[in-house]
This record gives C-alpha cells, structure tokens and sequence, in this order.
C-alpha cells in the first residue's frame, strides 16, 4: 500500500467537519506559521521561492488543490510557471515537477538531498504502518530493506519468477472465458497470487482466499482514516495526543482497524511461513530464504503490484477503444505462434509491437499521475530558486506523459510513437523517444524495486489475452457494440472503476492449448475438471 500525490496535500472531504475540528486546525495553524517563522534560517543568496498561484495568508494554497485529478491542475498552472510550480499549503513548502528534466536533475543526479519522504504519523505512528519501505524516510532502514528487496527483483532474479508469472496470466485466460464480467477482480486476484507465490510460497487458489481477503480488509481499513496526509493529525502531529473521539465516534475503531490491517498483511503471512518452515512444508520463497537467513523480512513491493494491476485494466481499455491496433498486434502473434502455442518470454524479443503497446499503456492512462512524494533533506538552490529543506516534492507523471512536444497527439493511444521501420519492413524500438518507463516507475534511489516484476507481468498478461481472444465493447438489448461509460477511482493509483466489456475467443485450438498447459496445481486441475463439463463452448464453425 502506497500513498502517493497531491491528494494528500489537503483533500478534507472524507472527514466529517466539526466546529472543533474547524476551530483547532485554525489555531494549530498559526501557531505553526509563527513557530515556522520564527525558526526559519535566513535565505544566504535570498534567492526566491519558485513561482506559483498566489495564495492567501496563513493557508497558502490549501483552497486551491482541486478535490480530484490535481495532475490536471498542475499541467494546467506548468504553463505559466514552468518546469517547477511552488506551492504553499499550511506553511509547508511544496514544489511540483513538471518536467522529466526537472526530475531528473532533483531526484536522480541529486538523489542523497532529495530521497527521503514527508511522515504520515497517523498511518504509521497510530496505525502501525511504518514497515512500508515506500514510504520509509530515507536513511538506514530505507537503505537496507531496498538493498535486501533488490537482490530479489532485481532484472536478473526476475527472469526467475517468468513461470510464476505465467501461469497466472494463463489462469486469468482460462478463467475468463464464462467470468469475462469479473475480469478487474479476477485480475487483481491472480497478481496477487504471483506475488504471494513469489514472496511466501504460499498458493492463492480464488479470490476468497484468506490472505487475498486480509489485503483487502486492510486497504479498506487504510482508506476508512482517510486520505494519508490529510488529516491534521498528520499536519500537527502534536494534536495524536488529543482523545480521539474529538475526531468522530468512529475514528478509534478506524485506527484499530488500521493496526489489524497491518498486522495481517505484515507479521501474519511471516508467521505462517515460519511455521511451514518448522513443519518442514515450506515451499521455496524470498520470505523462506530470509528467514533461514535470519534477515528482517520488513519489505514491500505492494505499490508494483497496484501498478501492474491497474495498468492491466488500462490495457484493456485501450483495445476495446482501438480495434485495429488490437488486430495489428494479433497479427504477429498468430505468425509467429501459428496457432499451435501460447506466448512465452522467449518470444519478448521478436514482439515489438507488443513491447510498444506495453509503454502507450503506461503512457496513456498513467496509473500513478503523481508517483510518491519526495522530501528533501538539506537546503539547496536549482536553476536560481531556493528549496528550503524539508520541502515536499511531486512529480506530475501525468503532465509528462502529456507533454504533446514529446508525444503528439497525447490523448490518442497510439503504440507506433514509441516504432521504427527499416528497409524490409521489420519493426524494432525508437531510442530516441523517452521511455514512458522511466517515469511511471519512479525516480532516483526511490525507483519501484519491483519495477521488473511489473512489467514482465503485464507484458505475459497482455500477450496471452491477445493470443486467446478478441477484445470488445459490449453490447446493447439489439446486439449492436456500445461504448462503454468510463469511470475513475483517482488517489495513489488511478484506474476505471468496473465496467462491461467482452471477451470473445478466437480459436477453439487456442483455447484447447490454453486448457492442455500444464501449469496449474493438482487442486487447479481437479477444479478445471469439474468444471468443464459445466462450461458452454463457443461454436467456431
């Protein structure tokens, strides 16, 4: 779980406003402004803060965040003010990147300064969320869980997991065949596998299994003490120590409801590996390993898996909406696999438009538009502004990827932006065209470790569903294709709430090669078995 964007910089509309919350906040916050005031160290150059909208005293820009889709808003204000906007929001300085260059300059070449994150006390202070690695302020704890996190999914290590990973994206093919309405669920469900697989060899068999149930219970938890950032406890830290009821009658419940959410997604699935391991039951996992090593097992990689989960969605969005691009890619598919196999990664390399629609998929419908906040650690100046420290950092992936200089026509989902065509026609990747990667994973010493692991899943995800169906609209009481009314769930990862669409087979061979694999447990075989008599077959005559 990851908490990520402007969202948390000041959206109050998941509280219930008291006069006493009202009046307290007022009051915390000039006392905040003449305590800020009076021990802020003296600009030496009095260099300027960068230009931003003009704010108003004491609250600065807190009236101006827009209650949703803040990306917009700071495309918006990129315009006027360029490759950085400064904000200022109760005192506190935040700047927003608008360019990659900008990003790069700050967070990547200047990473010792600008790696750490600002403290969201009331998740993990009162919740006990302070294990996230993501969230982790930089320093020795940071440091050690990445360098632990990294020799796992690192792009080699990953190469490891492929057969994980496909199996999965062959039993959500399977599956989708008479459950196509459940496709979000039943794809969050089988990521969530691969990772559990990965990370405690542990077997998710549906998407009621315990721990698949645990995860949720607990983002829901997460989201009941609202948006990470927002409250004011995480403003003044100071005002956790106030009895809690002032915030609500429910908001002690919430917070026990956060600590339990914690402890099942965190010392639960530990304990449980550790107790295979003493009954000798153990299958091959990272948490195996690090418990036989004797390493803290305090590490994430929850905020890739959201990643790859949503972009999925993404995916199919797009080929619904772009029939033809859907077919051009299908098309090489079906010559390079004939009909007789279903995709592997030893076919990545010989599949660039499939590599192509990976990236307009990140670039399209970025799923973090603004990534997770950076904090810096020391003062320091870039391009003749002062950025005092402790300023808050936010990169608008969304504007970035936006950026019509960069990628014309942006609102288009167009995969053949990211191609090169050489003399006999063979297609290969443009070198010359930012990698839409190298934003949506992060920057610096703050890049996703599971970015690898990402990507390899949504890559065998979106093969495998070409290769087995054709993707389209749904249909209306006549039969006729309709488009489909999108909605978004926006905060640290944005995607289409659930919506209709179908999911047709292309080949009845396609589909017995889907159902010969030999990839699932001997429980998933036993289901498959009972299940199929129960299946209603296409006709493909």
């Amino acid at each position: 779980m990851n908490f990520s964007s402007a969202e948390f910089i000041y959206n109050t509309q998941d509280y219930s406003v008291s006069m006493t919350w009202l009046v307290g906040l007022i009051l915390a916050t000039l006392v905040y402004h003449w305590l800020s005031k009076s021990q802020r160290k003296p600009n030496p150059q009095n260099l300027p803060y960068p230009k931003g909208p003009t704010g108003l005293p004491y609250l600065g820009n807190a009236l101006q965040m827009p209650p949703s889709d803040q990306w917009i808003t700071f495309a918006e204000w990129a315009e006027e003010f360029g490759s950085m906007t400064g904000l200022k929001v109760l005192g506190k300085n935040i700047v927003i990147l608008n360019t990659f260059d900008a990003a790069m300059d700050l967070l990547h070449k200047r990473g010792a300064i600008y790696s750490s994150r600002p403290a969201f006390p009331l998740l993990q202070k009162f919740g006990g969320w302070d294990f996230l690695v993501s969230t982790a302020p930089y320093g020795e704890y940071f440091l050690t869980q990445r360098r632990m996190l990294h020799q796992y999914f690192n792009p080699s290590a990953t190469r490891k997991y492929y057969d994980i990973v496909t199996t999965h994206a062959r039993a959500l093919a399977y599956d989708l065949l008479d459950k196509g309405e459940r496709f979000q669920s039943l794809n969050r469900m089988y990521v969530g596998a691969s990772v559990m697989l990965i990370a405690y060899g542990y077997e998710v068999t549906d998407d009621n299994d315990v721990w698949i149930n645990n995860a949720k219970e607990a983002m829901l938890g997460a989201t009941k003490t609202g948006t990470p950032g927002a409250h004011p406890i995480d403003i003044f830290p100071i005002l956790g120590k106030l009895p809690y009821r002032i915030w609500g009658k429910d908001f002690g419940k919430n917070i026990e409801a956060l600590r339990k959410g914690a402890h099942d997604v965190c010392v639960k699935p530990y304990a449980a590996t550790k107790e295979r391991i003493l009954r000798g039951e153990a299958k091959p996992s990272i948490m195996s390993r690090l418990i036989e090593e004797n390493t803290a097992p305090d590490g994430t990689i929850e905020h890739e898996k959201e990643i790859s989960a949503a972009t999925s969605v993404i995916y199919i969005v797009a080929m619904m909406t772009y029939p033809a691009i859907q077919k051009r890619a299908q098309k090489d598919l079906d010559n390079l696999l004939h009909g007789e196999r279903l995709p592997t990664f030893e076919d990545r390399d010989r599949l660039p438009f499939l590599d192509a629609i990976v990236k307009e998929t990140l670039r399209w419908k970025p799923v973090a538009p603004l990534g997770i906040p950076h904090t810096s650690i020391e003062d320091d100046t870039y391009n003749g502004y002062f950025l005092a420290k402790d300023t808050m950092f936010l990169v608008n992936a969304w504007g970035i990827c936006y950026d019509s200089a960069t990628y014309p026509k942006p609102d288009e989902f167009n995969p053949w932006r990211f191609l090169k065509e050489n003399d006999v026609g063979e297609l290969s990747l443009r070198s010359d065209i930012r990698d839409p990667e190298d934003v949506i994973f992060g920057f610096g010493r703050r890049l996703c470790v599971g970015r690898d692991l990402a990507l390899a899943t949504l890559w065998i995800t979106i093969a495998t569903l070409l290769s087995v169906y054709d993707i389209c609209a749904p249909l209306d009481d006549e039969g006729r294709e309709i488009k489909p009314d999108l909605e978004y769930v926006t905060g640290t990862v944005s995607h289409p709430k659930p919506f209709r669409c179908r999911f047709v087979p292309r080949s009845q061979g396609m589909l017995s090669k889907l159902r010969e694999a030999k990839i699932w447990t001997g429980e998933e075989k036993t289901r498959i078995k009972a299940d199929e008599s129960a299946r209603s077959r296409p006709n493909f005559s």
